[in-house]
């Protein structure tokens, strides 16, 4: 039971004001009633809280705006890093200095010469505009150190010696196809691989002392002389004498 404080009226259980005097009723009820309603009101408020979340999370999951609007942000911060620094121009003077020292190299030298050493010197050379004074110049060059890379590539490699009887295989390669009892002969003594010229031309050249059977079944022993170029045999001499 409430009673009004004003007009002493009294009332059941649930009504907060007095009917008569608009004041607030006191008593076990009301104080009862409104501890409810606030804890009824604050709870109510925690839940649309929780669901105003889940629904701003749901929301920029499924809106393509906001996943267009971080990839701008990226692509805007990508863009404005710094561009790498360009690699400065090769002084010309000094691109023709090696050019000249790469073309004055004979064939006896090619054996310790390098192609890479050819392409960084070409590809400086590539670098003249064709508005330079020294363009044709330059591209004069470049079809001159192209032709000599050229013939160091088709000598290729001095072919190994191995560690174990000094023999080397593509003369032994050759021997195979071309003696007519390759399994009965008899590698007597074998050179180390050298640079020979021959004509203007490098070869990879070894001497091979051979016992072998001739065409007409006899074994003879002499000295041979094998020419590489490529990996190669391209020519042999004193295999048939």
């Amino acid at each position: 039971m409430v009673i009004c404080p004003q007009c002493k009226q009294r009332y059941a259980p649930g009504p907060t004001l007095c009917w008569t005097c608009r004041v607030p009723l006191e008593g076990e009820g009301t104080s009862k009633l409104a501890t409810g309603l606030i804890i009824g009101g604050a709870a109510l408020a925690f839940v649309f809280v929780i669901v105003a979340m889940g629904v701003s999370v749901i929301s920029d999951r499924k809106d393509p705006s906001t996943a267009a609007q971080i990839k701008q942000t990226e692509s805007i911060a990508a863009n404005n890093t710094a561009p790498p620094t360009p690699k400065p121009t090769p002084d010309y003077s000094l691109s023709k200095r090696d050019a000249q020292e790469l073309l004055s190299r004979k064939p006896d030298d090619y054996g310790s010469t390098s192609v890479k050493d050819f392409d960084v010197a070409i590809n400086d050379l590539n670098t003249v505009g064709k508005g330079a004074a020294n363009y044709k110049e330059a591209q004069k060059f470049i079809v001159q150190l192209e032709k000599k890379r050229s013939d160091i590539e088709d000598l290729g490699e001095a072919p190994e010696s191995s560690k174990w009887d000094g023999s080397v295989q593509p003369v032994k390669e050759y021997l195979r196809r071309n003696l007519n009892d390759y399994d009965s002969s008899e590698f007597v003594e074998w050179s180390p691989v050298r640079l020979s010229v021959v004509k203007n031309i490098p070869y990879w050249t070894v001497r091979l002392r051979l016992r072998a059977k001739n065409a007409f079944g006899g074994y003879i022993l002499r000295d041979t002389y094998y020419f590489v170029r490529g990996g190669q045999v391209v020519n042999a001499e004193g295999l048939n004498g």
